[in-house]
């Protein structure tokens, strides 16, 4: 399931094609994890890709939408996040968050990655992300 709901256009992990099209902040948090076992850089870039939707004021979006959908209710323009000053402008997203398992795979995933990284660039790559 990890490798064929890969999106190599958006470097993301999707739960279901048609039913959860877009990058959820739940779901990537888990798939991260299962990630690290398979392609550390996979479990990275998830996290890059969500991390870099992230508000102002530090909460990361339930739901980061990459293009539109015709299967999924509701779009982006639902949540009317352009009214607020803390939303990012660069991306569409979801104006809800959720359980923080962001923060429990991060960390998990953290330790890990020093028996699995062999290089540097691999490793000052993954503290940027895992220290927002």
């Amino acid at each position: 399931m990890l490798e064929g709901n890969w999106n190599e256009n958006y470097k993301i992990t999707i739960p279901a094609h048609k039913l959860y099209p877009y990058q959820w902040s739940w779901d990537s948090a888990f798939i991260a994890i299962g990630n690290s076992y398979l392609n550390v850089n996979r479990a990275i870039t998830e996290f890059e890709n969500l991390f870099s939707a992230q508000w102002k004021n530090g909460m990361l979006p339930q739901v980061v939408f990459y293009e539109s959908s015709d299967s999924y209710w509701p779009e982006p323009e639902y949540y009317q996040i352009e009214r607020s000053k803390d939303s990012p402008s660069h991306v569409m997203i979801s104006d809800m968050t959720q359980l923080p398992v962001n923060a429990i795979s991060c960390c998990y995933i953290s330790m890990k990655m020093s028996e699995m990284l062999t290089s540097t660039k691999q490793r000052n790559s993954s503290r940027e992300c895992f220290q927002r």
